[in-house]
């Protein structure tokens, strides 16, 4: 799947008319323009430019999405730390800027969210689900964290 794909599906869902930005989309590599998206090619994790990135907002979001997956090492048990490290860190910047109802989505793979990051968006959130989409390959380890109506 190419870079910048759930920001153009969630351009077409909220109806970008107009090169008006609406989605915004942080990837470590650089995408391809697409209207109603500004892309901001950042990594997520890097305290320096995430910093730099955050101070940047002025708005809260209705949804966060995030597809985020670390490059695997063959080794399930570190894959799946790995992963909850992100999951971790996109469900922390989720509860910092989502708005009031606003929904929370994030890759999850074979180990799910962690127990932790579980609580938290069970605590912050009217209903949580955990899934794997029909889409997804059967031997896919591809799961899913659903979180919607965020309660500040």
């Amino acid at each position: 799947m190419r870079s910048g794909w759930w920001c153009q599906v969630a351009a077409q869902k909220v109806g970008v008319k107009s090169s008006e930005e609406l989605v915004v989309g942080l990837d470590l590599k650089s995408c391809e323009p697409i209207m109603g998206v500004k892309f901001v090619e950042i990594d997520f994790l890097d305290e320096t430019q995430f910093l730099e990135f955050e101070n940047s907002l002025d708005t809260k979001f209705n949804i966060i999405l995030s597809d985020m997956a670390p490059n695997s090492t063959g080794h399930k048990k570190t894959d799946n730390l790995q992963i909850m490290a992100l999951v971790e860190a996109a469900s922390d910047f989720a509860i910092k800027y989502l708005k009031q109802d606003g929904c929370f989505v994030a890759k999850v793979l074979d180990a799910g969210p962690g127990p932790e990051v579980q609580r938290l968006v069970n605590k912050k959130f009217e209903k949580v689900i955990n899934f794997k989409p029909k889409a997804s390959r059967s031997d896919s380890s591809e799961r899913y964290l659903v979180a919607i109506g965020y309660k500040e």
